[in-house]
């Protein structure tokens, strides 16, 4: 039987670089083009498989250890949540990826393998349309959110963003709603910041405030005059920049 190493490698990378671009889309994951190709270019290495025996276990486990370094490959670690999350996603959309490929070669091919037709106009096709049926859903990343602020006319900076129901922090001046920065994205001077105090369960304390002229969420939902706050301590949430208060949303 003849193997094609040309076309069955065009045919690896293409299907890795769809499902980690899936990933992206679903996960709003910040990463460039780049990195997903790299992603696909070490799940692509699978081919060696062709050339070495292995017995059922020691396959497994090889396909698992690609998928991590793919995973990191494509989207680096930040933590043991993002990670995992990253690498359920993306054997949820292979194996639905998978299957619609599968299906559309039943449907269609007879001697001629067609699978690469499949792949390049089928594929996006199908993942366009699972992307956006499970944005639908109810549970899909309802507290996940992607949100720029607008320091100056020329300087803006986007953040990963956590819906903190739980965040009940406004301004005592004019009860503004306050967006929570991590100290690693944003920095404000005391001599211009807006001082605010506030009080939870864990105790008292000040925040050092700034106000900016325009906030967007998820590129659709414009706010203006926002107030942000530098956040002493980092987030402990999956991937998380920014604590977002729930009448931003309202």
């Amino acid at each position: 039987m003849k193997v094609y190493l040309d076309l069955v490698f065009l045919l690896n990378f293409t299907f890795d670089f769809l499902l980690l671009l899936a990933v992206s889309l679903l996960l709003k994951r910040k990463t460039s083009i780049k990195r997903l190709l790299l992603g696909a270019l070490i799940g692509s290495t699978s081919l060696i498989v062709l050339f070495i025996k292995l017995n059922s276990v020691l396959l497994f486990l090889f396909k698992v250890f690609l998928s991590v370094l793919m995973i990191l490959g494509a989207f680096g670690y930040h933590d043991k949540a993002y990670f995992f999350k990253n690498f359920i996603y993306l054997y949820f959309v292979s194996i639905f990826l998978g299957g619609g490929m599968y299906l559309f070669n039943l449907q269609f091919n007879n001697k001629t393998s067609i699978s690469f037709l499949a792949l390049t106009i089928m594929g996006p096709l199908l993942l366009y349309y699972y992307i956006s049926e499970l944005k639908k859903l109810p549970f899909h990343n309802h507290v996940h959110h992607e949100v720029t602020i607008y320091l100056t006319k020329n300087k803006s900076l986007t953040l990963k963003a956590y819906l903190d129901t739980g965040n009940q922090l406004y301004d005592p001046y004019q009860h503004r709603p306050i967006l929570l920065v991590s100290s690693k994205k944003i920095k404000i001077p005391y001599e211009k910041a807006i001082i605010v105090p506030y009080e939870t369960a864990s105790g008292k304390g000040v925040l050092k405030c700034q106000k900016i002229s325009k906030m967007t969420i998820d590129n659709d939902k414009e706010i203006y005059n926002v107030l942000v706050a530098e956040a002493k301590d980092n987030f402990h949430l999956e991937n998380t920049e920014a604590l977002l208060h729930p009448d931003f949303l309202k």
